[in-house]
């Protein structure tokens, strides 16, 4: 099953949710414990900001981007100022995405859209040294917000934005039958589940091998499937994880690697963010549930 397409939220249009105290509190949330987990994970600073409604919102939000770490130094110049602008127009879109460029400073700048269950709830900036870790950090925003959505409402049973069923967050598998995509959606979907193992596989990378504009082929996909390329793929590989830990004797290093994951501790972070336990502990729970050892190979 896959999620509704995200709604976005235009320039001095609040949303008729946005001012309901829950999603406040969903903010919050998102702005202390996603930036906080974050850090701890990768080391980077993020700056989360909410969905702004007015002017004065909108100004907040510009000074708290140039506000980050190694931003801050730079955001009197012309040419930071001109980024930030630029992903404040990307947030005015009905596509807005996560997008990344070299700015004139050396730095790659990040701005991403958070969302819960196919909802934008906030945005997040951060900048990085190089962009050879993006498509990693926005893979493990999305499994923070989920994971804060979800924390906050065990406490709370009248949230607004409710968490996908455990089905179809963790697995997410596209069902093809009667889904009336386009043939190009088709074949990046067969491509990824072809290639997925390759730690290489990323959206331009599929695009390239389509030969299409990788923006113009992230929108396709994300407004006839409801998920965002990069989403999909590491949902893929995470699939592909629990399958090995349930039926193999693999070591975790190598589950990661055969699951497309070239880091292993990366691979084990998001893995504890996604299920709440290690991969170590999924394999005994699996294997107490299923009380038969795993075939050796």
């Amino acid at each position: 099953m896959v999620s509704p397409a995200t709604p976005q939220f235009r320039r001095g249009r609040p949303s008729p949710e946005s001012s309901r105290p829950e999603l406040a509190d969903l903010r919050r949330v998102l702005a202390r414990d996603v930036a906080r987990r974050f850090k701890r994970i990768t080391g980077q600073v993020i700056v989360v900001t909410p969905i702004w409604k007015d002017r004065a919102e909108r100004k907040k939000v510009l000074r708290a981007w140039a506000d980050h770490p190694i931003c801050k130094r730079y955001q009197h110049e012309r040419a930071c100022i001109r980024c930030r602008l630029s992903h404040l127009r990307n947030s005015m879109t009905d596509d807005a995405h996560p997008v990344h460029h070299r700015c004139a400073f050396g730095h790659t700048c990040v701005f991403t859209p958070l969302s819960v269950d196919g909802q934008c709830v906030a945005y997040c900036k951060f900048a990085l040294e190089s962009d050879a870790a993006v498509d990693r950090y926005v893979e493990l925003l999305d499994v923070l917000a989920e994971n804060a959505c979800s924390h906050l409402t065990e406490h709370d049973n009248h949230c607004v934005i409710h968490p996908a069923p455990e089905h179809v967050k963790k697995d997410q598998s596209i069902d093809f039958s009667g889904d009336g995509w386009s043939e190009v959606v088709h074949r990046a979907v067969e491509l990824i589940d072809e290639q997925f193992a390759d730690p290489d596989l990323t959206v331009a990378c599929v695009a390239r091998r389509l030969c299409l504009n990788r923006d113009y082929l992230s929108h396709l996909f994300r407004v006839q499937t409801g998920q965002r390329m990069s989403r999909h793929i590491f949902l893929r590989r995470m699939q592909q994880a629990r399958k090995l830990l349930m039926t193999t004797d693999f070591q975790v290093r190598q589950i990661a690697l055969d699951s497309g994951f070239l880091n292993t501790d990366w691979f084990s972070h998001t893995f504890h963010e996604l299920e709440g336990i290690t991969p170590s502990q999924f394999r005994r729970n699996a294997r107490r549930q299923n009380d038969t050892p795993a075939p050796r190979h």
